[in-house]
């Protein structure tokens, strides 16, 4: 429903943790630990009744084992469908949702505009999954959802499609 709640869960030495009576509603659960990357749960948690339990494990990465995280990619024109049409200047953003941020706009933003080849890249990503959005004068805007980049770096080639002008 769009409440933040902010509760830091009870552990033990073995890194198991617990939540005490949670309200019901839908939840996303991160977890953090000194030396490791943070790490959001993939999936949204739903607590049906305050007495519930769920299990629901981490598996977090050490921060010296870590993979920098970053994208490369281009922006090219749809009906060609080749890296040799590209489309410039567009304008890419990523965005995702980051839990610890409490405030009602907990979304963090990344923009940048691609090269006159088409390539774009963007380093030091926070590990995350991004919603990405590609604009460009005299193209139909893209959007691609659930780019997983919790685990290091890809590549994204976005093909854009012409505007059609009505008749």
């Amino acid at each position: 429903n769009g409440r933040q709640v902010e509760d830091k869960p009870s552990t033990i030495s073995d890194g198991a943790y617990w939540f005490e009576s949670l309200p019901p509603g839908k939840y996303l659960i991160w977890a953090e630990a000194r030396g490791h990357l943070a790490m959001e749960h993939p999936d949204t948690i739903e607590i049906k009744d305050s007495d519930q339990i769920l299990r629901h494990n981490f598996q977090l990465i050490p921060e010296d084992q870590s993979t920098p995280v970053y994208l490369v990619g281009g922006v090219y024109d749809a009906t060609v469908n080749t890296p040799d049409y590209p489309v410039y200047p567009a304008t890419i953003t990523l965005s995702f949702r980051h839990p610890l941020i409490y405030s009602p706009i907990d979304t963090v933003v990344i923009t940048v505009t691609n090269n006159p080849d088409g390539s774009f890249g963007i380093r030091n990503l926070v590990p995350a999954i991004y919603d990405v959005r590609c604009t460009a004068r005299g193209y139909n805007t893209e959007y691609i959802t659930g780019l997983d980049l919790r685990y290091g770096p890809d590549t994204l080639f976005i093909y854009m499609k012409k505007q059609v002008d009505p008749p």
